[in-house]
């Protein structure tokens, strides 16, 4: 898992220098790599494995072996689990979009509220 995203290195590196606002932006970068890790690429082989090794040790035993409705029943199973699979991805889909977003409205945000609070005294005349 790519834990890069979890880590403060904006905030630390705003600490050291406010120029260093870029650092949130490389962060914001990295969430879309945790998007292809809850793909179907990654994940579907993963679930149609586990249901298929469960299935073949269920036809292996020689009372289940001719019952058909054991084999619709893996069949349904994987269909229910992968749904949950593809909800539970667009849940965090919705979650990494919008801390993709927050993060560039932080900056944003950071980037006027330094603007507006200037350092730099402009002269007095009077």
């Amino acid at each position: 898992m790519d834990l890069i995203v979890f880590l403060p290195i904006g905030y630390f590196a705003t600490l050291i220098d406010s120029r260093l606002k870029i650092f949130y932006l490389i962060k914001a970068f990295r969430i879309k790599n945790l998007n292809h890790y809850i793909s179907d690429r990654v994940l579907q082989p993963i679930v149609v494995n586990q249901i298929t090794r469960l299935e073949k040790m269920a036809l292996n035993d020689p009372k289940k072996r001719n019952d058909t409705s054991v084999r619709h029943n893996y069949y349904v199973e994987k269909v229910f689990i992968m749904n949950i699979v593809k909800l539970i991805r667009f849940v965090l889909q919705i979650l990494f979009l919008s801390f993709y977003i927050g993060q560039y409205w932080f900056i944003v945000s950071l980037s006027i509220d330094e603007y507006k609070h200037d350092k730099r005294e402009e002269p007095n005349n009077f």
